[in-house]
């Protein structure tokens, strides 16, 4: 099967074209197809469908939407659609998606440009190119969708595209690609990358005087639409073509280097700690964060991954640096600033260790923290660094340890919504679906024992939840008993009162993870004079698997808008979910690890006190 949104919608299954009739469902398709496999919330896939305006029983339409859509694409593709909390999911293979092509083409290209081997990554970036049939979308009735995808679409083929003639130009192929260069110059005609690339293709052809009218176009063209004059970038390629200067001549043949070894030579520091030899699942986030880490910005490329502990955080970090590591031959530095641990490790200490790390001799590193700070991003300055920062808290603080150049990429992990995080991507980790789940079980536990009994092989994987923590956890165990059969240990997990106790070998557990988050909020609470703790214990009572703000608000004795501000204040934490306007639903273990606190900590008064209010509220 071969899919499209690199144009227009495509779709191709058996050899022939399935034709997706009606507006809903080929926003519907298209939809899912940009998520790349990876779940689209209801209220995501009807923000799309109906543009911001969904109609009164929008949940029934969006089901017979998507029933039609699934005739449409034929009962194999159709399958392909899974109903999965909370929306859906296309599921798709790598190789059957431009957008996903397009990715792995461009990362293999940028990979060869960063160890000098040209025609590869020309030979990559091409086919990169070459995937694009038109404008994404272009036939595809919702400009939500369109706002939302086509403009970072088209950024990310242009970054390819400007690669792509680098490589061109180190090949000598600058006469080949004038053609495209004027395109683009129309195009992008305020992107002074595309100018700069121009004039230097027009150099080397040896049409001097056209490069320098080219020079004089863009200059115009920034002064009339932007009121600027031309950065020094520009103006010192113009300097250069005046003066004749015999480093813009097209480099000889024998320029192409071979690839860069992986060893860090001496003096670069390479901090990342070793990656997971297991670790499953999280493609869709791979790719993302590897275009984003890797592309061309005009700023610093920040990562921000989030979300409630025991989701493998941390482990997605590690996993994704490693990948794109070879990007920055400078070096990568780590630092774990435990802002969740109960010793979060000062800011000026991290600054103090990269420094050293770089190079910089001890006496040479200033007393304070904003001093520091200076030194670093100067050091770093022209330097291609990745920089990956786990488990931060304060954005304040956080703001200190980033680079100031696009040269170098961040990599963050934090419980909480780092939102004061300017211009940094977002990354909120869902759990693991059942399939990478049970994969994940197979790995650490060994994949005959989940075959022998694969009935209960599930039930473990349906207790854990998807949290990765969890199933690794289940997966040392019974890899520790080998005579154990799985469903021992379904049984055992199966009661949830006395699951977290189940879910815990040597130093990790699960419930120790959610400690430290639960543990914050009381630092919080301390400084603040809020009750956020209190709330997350009382709502752990609350039957069923999701909460309104009503039952909340019974739950809390509090007023509405008081009790809104602590759910979302939990949402934030990453202890809790927003499952749609005025609704809210806890992961279950989570669930189960609020209702023991609540059980251990709140008076058994102050509990059925809680729960009188939730039926009196129901009656």
């Amino acid at each position: 099967m071969q899919l499209g949104v690199l144009g227009p919608l495509s779709v191709r299954a058996d050899e022939r074209e399935v034709v997706i009739a009606g507006n809903r469902q080929r926003t519907l398709l298209a939809t899912l197809l940009l998520h790349g496999g990876t779940v689209v919330s209801v209220d995501a896939l009807t923000e799309a469908v109906w543009d911001g305006r969904p109609p009164k029983g929008v949940r029934g339409a969006l089901h017979t939407s998507m029933t039609r859509l699934r005739l449409q694409l034929g009962p194999a593709a159709g399958a392909r659609i899974v109903a999965q909390s909370p929306g859906y999911c296309f599921r798709v293979a790598p190789e059957e998606l431009d957008v996903h092509r397009f990715e792995a083409a461009a990362l293999r290209g940028r990979r060869a440009l960063a160890q000098r081997a040209w025609a590869e990554a020309f030979r990559h970036l091409s086919e990169a190119e070459a995937l694009w049939r038109g404008a994404p979308l272009e036939d595809v009735c919702s400009n939500t969708l369109r706002d939302a995808w086509s403009e970072p679409l088209r950024h990310r083929l242009l970054a390819v595209g400007l690669d792509r003639i680098d490589a061109g130009l180190q090949l000598g192929r600058h006469a080949e690609l004038l053609t495209p260069l004027h395109r683009l110059a129309r195009e992008e005609p305020l992107d002074e990358r595309v100018h700069e690339r121009l004039m230097l293709a027009l150099y080397r052809d040896g049409r001097t005087s056209e490069a320098l009218a080219a020079f004089q176009r863009a200059r115009r063209i920034l002064v009339q639409e932007l009121g600027v004059e031309p950065g020094p970038a520009l103006r010192a390629l113009h300097d250069r073509i005046l003066a004749a200067d015999p480093a813009l001549a097209a480099p000889p043949e024998s320029a192409e280097r071979p690839p860069v070894p992986p060893a860090a030579p001496p003096g670069v520091p390479a901090q990342l700690p070793s990656g997971l030899a297991d670790f499953t699942g999280r493609m869709a986030e791979l790719r993302r964060l590897e275009a984003l880490l890797t592309g061309r910005t005009e700023g610093v490329p920040i990562a921000v991954l989030s979300g409630c502990g025991g989701l493998g955080k941390s482990a997605l970090a590690v996993q994704v640096a490693h990948r794109v590591r070879e990007h920055f031959p400078d070096g990568q530095l780590y630092a774990r600033l435990g802002g969740h641990g109960g010793q979060p490790r000062p800011v000026g200490e991290v600054l103090a260790s990269f420094l050293l790390a770089l190079g910089v001799e001890a006496e040479r590193i200033p007393g304070s923290a904003e001093d520091r700070a200076d030194l670093f991003r100067t050091v770093v300055a022209d330097r291609r660094i990745l920089i990956v920062l786990d488990d931060a808290r304060d954005t304040a603080e956080l703001r200190l340890l980033l680079p100031g150049t696009a040269w170098c990429a961040v990599v963050i992990t934090s419980r909480v919504r780092l939102a004061g995080l300017c211009s940094a991507v977002l990354f909120d980790l869902d759990v693991l679906p059942p399939q990478d789940s049970l994969a994940l079980l197979a790995k650490v536990a060994g994949p005959t024992r989940i075959e022998a009994e694969p009935r209960a092989a599930q039930q473990v994987v349906e207790a854990c939840a998807g949290l990765p923590l969890a199933v690794r956890i289940v997966g040392a165990r019974l890899a520790g008993r080998p005579n154990w059969r799985l469903a021992d240990l379904a049984d055992l997990l199966t009661d949830e009162n006395h699951r977290m106790r189940e879910l815990q070998i040597g130093d990790l557990a699960v419930a120790a993870s959610f400690a430290l988050s639960y543990a914050a909020l009381r630092e919080a609470d301390n400084a603040q004079g809020t009750a956020l703790a209190r709330a997350f214990r009382l709502l752990g009572l609350a039957p069923g698997p999701t909460i309104g703000l009503a039952a909340a608000t019974a739950l809390l004795d509090q007023p509405p808008a008081a009790a809104e501000e602590a759910l979302e204040a939990l949402v934030d934490s990453h202890l809790l979910e927003s499952a749609g306007p005025g609704r809210y639903r806890f992961h279950s273990l989570l669930r189960a690890y609020a209702r023991n606190a609540a059980h251990q900590e709140e008076p058994e008064p102050a509990r059925a006190a809680a729960a009188q209010r939730l039926l009196e509220l129901r009656a």
